[in-house]
């Protein structure tokens, strides 16, 4: 099943969820164009940590490590089995988030699908895994250059453990929606390797493709999200999916600034 598991599509929704299943719980605090990450943990016993999919089938992390049990039916089927992340497309996956996965695939038998979660949530999720507390939302720098090939008009600039997502207006009809690199904390430049979100409305997703010399290697998606499980036309999603982002140009990119990359 595990191998099933990690051919679902991508969804930023269930990694979101996933996090239920961690000892902490993480939270979004905005103040003005600061985000602050709060990260508590609970009076309750730690384990085991649980979600719950329609009333019928219960996902539980046993302990701090990676052991899970699945129970659906009314209990009348119960798997237990411990995991290990792995990567798809040179991205990682969390063995938490293999472990939501699997709980989806028997959800689906029964027609059950994973329960929505707020951008916060979504925001808060890969701002803990990109190990930061904040980050910050701001205008675009006028003197900003993108990569010859990334289309769009800048209009906002979220950043994040020095990187930075450009959000995009649409011009002609393009679908690009962020490119997202490493910033050059003197010179302001963006790197010319990071990743782009680009809308694809005929499949109903948001894909993330890697960015190399300013070139999208579109043939080398990293993710995707479906686009339904997100309103583009609020503030607190376009910081969720900088987030996001962000996180995939830390993880795909070797953490290259500008001047890294031989730009000066």
């Amino acid at each position: 099943m595990k191998t099933k598991a990690i051919k679902l599509p991508d969804s930023i929704i269930r990694t979101a969820q996933a996090e239920r299943l961690r000892k902490e719980t993480c939270s979004i605090w905005v103040d003005g164009a600061e985000i602050i990450l709060n990260t508590q943990k609970g009076d309750a016993p730690a384990w085991p940590r649980g979600i719950v999919l329609g009333d019928q089938i219960g996902l539980n992390r046993l302990s701090g490590h990676a052991f899970y049990e699945i129970a659906w039916e009314g209990g009348l089927h119960v798997r237990r089995f411990e995991l290990s992340g792995t990567s798809k497309n040179k991205v990682p996956v969390e063995h938490i988030e293999i472990a939501m996965r699997m709980a989806e695939i028997i959800g689906a038998e029964h027609g059950l699908s994973h329960d929505p979660v707020t951008a916060n949530d979504v925001e808060a999720t890969f701002l803990r895994r990109l190990k930061t507390k904040r980050a910050d939302m701001t205008r675009p720098r006028p003197d900003l250059e993108l990569p010859r090939l990334i289309k769009g008009t800048p209009v906002a600039a979220y950043k994040a453990r020095g990187i930075t997502a450009i959000m995009l207006h649409s011009n002609n009809g393009s679908q690009d929606l962020a490119y997202i690199a490493y910033e050059d904390g003197t010179s302001g430049k963006l790197s010319d390797e990071g990743v782009l979100l680009q809308r694809n409305p005929a499949k109903g997703q948001i894909e993330a493709f890697p960015v190399k010399q300013g070139r999208p290697l579109r043939g080398g998606k990293l993710m995707e999200t479906p686009l339904a499980e997100i309103d583009l036309r609020q503030g607190s999603w376009l910081r969720a999916v900088s987030a996001w982002g962000a996180w995939l140009t830390r993880v795909t990119t070797n953490g290259k600034s500008p001047s890294k990359n031989g730009r000066k």
